[in-house]
């Protein structure tokens, strides 16, 4: 009999120690991050590298760790927490946590995805904005958030997670704005979007965490008076987005400059070429521009890109430069860049001019005695 409660007991306490418990929530917003975290007790804890769940990157937000002692057993509970941002109802699966060399095995849990439906109130709004919905892959559209309430309410904090904006390659632009309109305090903040892929592109409601003073509360705080968090929602915006003819990557207003620095060089001497296309559109796109010249050395320099906003619209100027060098004579071949007219709806092309160069050879004197 008490072999049996030597073992019972043993039983007991290995599974107080040893015990390991995922925790998640059951359901989460479109665009909201799905939060979990492992815990385990025990001596020697060993939890899994979690690198993504159904495809969705997974990332690691730091542990927390607490130590008890009983009748001289030192036991150390670890809560290890992450995050991902799925688009869709996920299933988090069993993980193995390995504690004092023994494994043990978390449940899985089905974590649905449900729709967030827009805020509305007399107080608040938020709202998401875009100049075209209706657009090619690589067309620019400026996305605005304007989020505004009323001067009167008691607002001590806002929560905002910067939005995550799949299937578009994304710039802020500029700092965010506020003024007042009103009754109403008004923010604002600006990105350029230029959608990566076609089809139906959507980006989902969003949020943030309006902490405001709590009147129905009674409670006194040396800290200042006693608040609770109101979750306010914004919109959806829906794009369809078309492919460009052709599958070419680059649309916009572009016009093309070059320049040689000169058309006659001595031979060994060095030759300046330079390409400069400024405009409208997604010069990002502009791949670094190569040419081929038998028998030359051709010293390629990296392009360079500058941006900037003219009447709301994106752009820039793209500079490419070469240096070649030669001892005979040489013809630069054209350079051709094919692209997407937005103005005229049509696929155009950017075309250097070809240029033949004469090089002098020098001329070597005999030496005589």
């Amino acid at each position: 009999m008490f072999k049996r409660c030597i073992l019972f007991l043993t039983i007991f306490i290995s599974w107080v120690f040893a015990d390991v418990v995922m925790h998640t929530p059951s359901q989460f917003y479109g665009g909201e991050p799905v939060v979990f975290s492992l815990e385990a007790s025990g001596s020697n804890i060993e939890f899994p590298v979690i690198d993504d769940i159904e495809g969705f990157l997974v990332s690691k937000h730091g542990s927390s760790s607490s130590l008890s002692i009983l009748n001289g057993q030192r036991t150390q509970k670890i809560i290890q927490q992450y995050s991902f941002f799925p688009n869709r109802t996920v299933l988090i699966p069993k993980f193995k946590i390995t504690i004092d060399g023994q494994s043990f095995h978390t449940q899985s849990k089905e974590v649905k995805k449900i729709e967030a439906k827009k805020t509305q109130s007399e107080y608040i709004d938020f709202t998401l904005t875009a100049s075209k919905t209706d657009l090619y892959i690589g067309e620019q559209s400026l996305f605005t958030l304007i989020f505004k309430y009323r001067r009167d309410l008691q607002i001590v904090d806002l929560g905002f997670t910067s939005p995550n904006f799949q299937g578009f390659w994304s710039k802020q632009i500029g700092e965010a704005k506020k003024y007042e309109e009103g009754m109403f305090v008004v923010q604002e903040l600006k990105y350029i979007l230029f959608p990566q892929k076609s089809g139906k592109l959507t980006i989902p409601s969003l949020k943030v965490d309006v902490s405001v003073v709590d009147s129905r509360s009674n409670g006194m705080s040396f800290f200042g008076p006693p608040t609770r968090i109101e979750k306010v929602y914004s919109n959806e915006l829906k794009f369809n987005v078309k492919a460009i003819p052709e599958n070419l990557s680059i649309i916009g207003d572009f016009v093309l400059k070059e320049n040689i620095d000169k058309k006659t060089i001595d031979a060994g001497e060095a030759l300046t070429y330079n390409i400069e296309i400024n405009g409208r559109g997604n010069l990002d796109d502009i791949p670094e521009l190569k040419i081929l010249v038998p028998n030359a050395t051709i010293y390629d320099n990296k392009a360079t890109k500058e941006f900037d906003m003219i009447d709301g619209k994106y752009g820039g100027i793209y500079k490419k430069s070469f240096s070649i060098v030669a001892n005979e004579n040489f013809r630069i071949p054209s350079v051709v860049i094919k692209y997407f007219d937005i103005k005229e709806n049509r696929v155009k092309e950017l075309k250097t001019k070809e240029y033949t160069i004469e090089v002098k050879k020098k001329i070597q004197k005999d030496s005589q005695l």
